[in-house]
């Protein structure tokens, strides 16, 4: 099985962040990381389509099923708690360190991307174009609170961050299992079927913190599921090339105008390519380098594309340029450039400064 060095303790790292900081030694799927990457460039794509459409040319379709980019996150989210369990479940107070580290990963860079919108909105409003100030409202987006943003979606101030409330629930009934010792995977699954079952049953309008009763926190038991059966499966090559092709097939063919509210078909492909990815680790010796990378640096990306790919309409609109697949181009390659440059000069070195705080402590409490 192809793995890599796991330098950041990558076996505590969310869905979205990377799983190769420098700090530690432990494994973690390469093929994962990868796909972590391809997933983030996916919702990347999806916005700068979007933007175009918005700030520069109507002609230009928005590709609504890169959304399945979340799909996959979500999938791959489940898949790593579960294979990672082991080690907080053996030790007491397992739970609080499992906790800790969520919050470690997740928090310092949404924050930061958090903040950063928040000052665009003070110093120059003008460019922002779809938030308007309340201070309650930011305060319940740094607290990863659901609140309803301006247009009636359920979104902190930093819109992407909406998955990273999904993801912080999920952590938190997580949590919970670990607290109580009990069978992780029965536990997640039954709270994670009763919020599925919810949905049918939800008011509408509805409150903003009934938005965990829908199917999508399935996508969690999914890769659940997968770390605790197939994993130990063997499949043959050809099936695992099959399960991608297969799976990317349908999230390109999915019909683009119905994508967003297909519920839990829209999981079909994305969790077909996750199988897939999970399955061909054992059939290849590597992976590209800087395909691995860029999967560590998967997070930033997600959260600070919206920040800069707004930027390469506008450019292209103040010059007078109707270009619409260049102005595409050019959000991905800002996005992109940006990413790593907070990567390296902020999520990695933050994120490693916690860890070595964190397991200081532990050493610290160990020899009480």
């Amino acid at each position: 099985m192809t793995r890599i060095a796991d330098t950041s303790d990558a076996s505590t790292a969310p869905t979205l962040i990377p799983g190769s900081n420098g700090t530690a030694s432990s494994e973690i799927y390469a093929g994962i990381q990868c796909l972590r990457f391809v997933a983030a460039l996916m919702v990347v794509v999806r916005h700068a389509t979007y933007y175009t459409s918005e700030r520069l040319s109507s002609d230009m379709a928005v590709w609504s099923n890169g959304g399945a980019g979340v799909d996959i996150f979500f999938i791959i989210s489940g898949f790593v708690m579960m294979i990672t369990a082991g080690k907080f479940e053996r030790r007491a107070g397992g739970w609080a360190d499992f906790a800790l580290r969520r919050l470690v990963r997740v928090v310092p860079l949404y924050w930061l991307a958090t903040t950063v919108k928040l000052a665009t909105m003070l110093l120059v409003p003008a460019v922002v174009l779809h938030a308007t100030l309340d201070w309650g409202y930011v305060a319940k987006s740094y607290l990863f609170v659901p609140a309803y943003a301006d247009d009636g979606t359920i979104a902190p101030l930093m819109a992407v961050g909406w998955t990273l409330l999904f993801e912080m629930f999920f952590y938190l009934v997580f949590t919970l299992a670990l607290a109580l010792r009990v069978n992780i995977l029965a536990f997640c699954g039954g709270v994670l079927l009763l919020c599925a079952a919810g949905s049918l049953f939800k008011p509408d309008p509805f409150p903003a913190y009934m938005m965990y009763l829908d199917p999508l926190v399935l996508e969690f038991l999914i890769g659940m599921a997968f770390a605790r059966w197939a994993t130990g499966a063997r499949l043959g090559l050809v099936t695992c090339i099959g399960l991608c092709a297969v799976g990317f097939t349908i999230i390109f063919a999915f019909p683009d105008a119905s994508f967003d509210n297909a519920g839990l078909l829209r999981a079909i492909g994305p969790a077909l390519v996750v199988l897939g990815v999970i399955s061909i680790e054992r059939h290849v010796r590597s992976f590209p380098r800087p395909l691995v990378f860029l999967g560590a640096a998967s997070y930033s990306l997600y959260m600070m594309h919206p920040l800069i790919a707004p930027l390469g309409p506008a450019l292209l609109q103040r010059a007078r340029l109707v270009w619409p697949i260049p102005s595409v181009l050019l959000s991905i390659a800002l996005a992109l450039f940006t990413a790593l440059i907070v990567f390296a000069l902020f999520e990695q070195p933050v994120t490693n400064r916690l860890v070595r705080l964190l397991r200081l402590q532990e050493r610290r409490e160990s020899l009480r």
